[in-house]
């Protein structure tokens, strides 16, 4: 199966960061709302004025009742859990970056190729910086097939961040490869035809962009980046 990679930008001292290390129903919740996964269960809950009546509830919390009995024990206990969750991070942006599962193994390559000349510890910080570097299973969930949350530590971050700072997206595409005319529309109609000739897309040049930004405002806030796939 497929998966890709989510990535989520956070200072350690967040209360955020500190409730998903103590709490495991915030863990899981939290794994979730950064892979935009289950956004039914917010939804369902934030839309609706009594969330216990709500029609079909039962299959948006059911699994997670099920699965984690102890953070969930029951289902009118994981609403209030949810709503309180939603209060938590409604001033926090779950503001994330995804490298799909076809586009991070080639942006891991041509980063490496492009890093060629460098050591092997740039090839390394590189594939650190795409699959992460530790697991963060505080509560063993560990190996459940849960969503779990890895880090990249904030001097992984800053040393990465310091790497990729010169690989925009214009040379890690080589869009630089082609003229621009000075014409809008007819750069763009070029623009696509390279991607296709490169085997690119106006997508893939969009992920690496925000995954690529997230790294460098990661850096300069000394935060560090957890990951889930999904």
């Amino acid at each position: 199966m497929s998966h890709s990679i989510y990535y989520f930008a956070i200072a350690p001292q967040n209360r955020l960061y500190q409730q998903l290390c103590e709490d495991k129903a915030t863990y899981i919740l939290l794994a979730r709302a950064i892979c935009q996964y289950d956004f039914e269960i917010f939804n369902c809950i934030e839309n609706n004025n009594d969330p216990a009546d709500l029609e079909g509830i039962d299959n948006v919390l059911e699994p997670l009742i099920e699965e984690f009995p102890d953070a969930f024990p029951t289902k009118d206990q994981a609403v209030k859990i949810v709503q309180r969750f939603q209060t938590d991070v409604k001033n926090y942006s779950i503001d994330t970056a995804r490298l799909s599962s076809h586009l991070y193994p080639e942006i891991e390559r041509r980063l490496i190729e492009i890093l060629s000349s460098s050591s092997d510890k740039d090839s390394e910080l590189i594939s650190q910086l795409i699959w992460s570097q530790n697991l963060l299973d505080p509560h063993g969930i560990y190996p459940s097939n849960v969503h779990q949350i890895h880090q990249i530590s904030s001097p992984v971050v800053q040393a990465g961040a310091t790497l990729l700072r010169d690989i925009p997206p214009e040379i890690l595409f080589n869009i630089s490869e082609y003229l621009p005319t000075g014409d809008e529309a007819e750069d763009s109609i070029r623009r696509r035809e390279f991607y296709i000739n490169a085997n690119w897309d106006d997508d893939d040049v969009d992920e690496y962009q925000k995954w690529w930004n997230l790294y460098l405002q990661a850096a300069e806030a000394q935060n560090e980046v957890l990951t889930v796939i999904s």
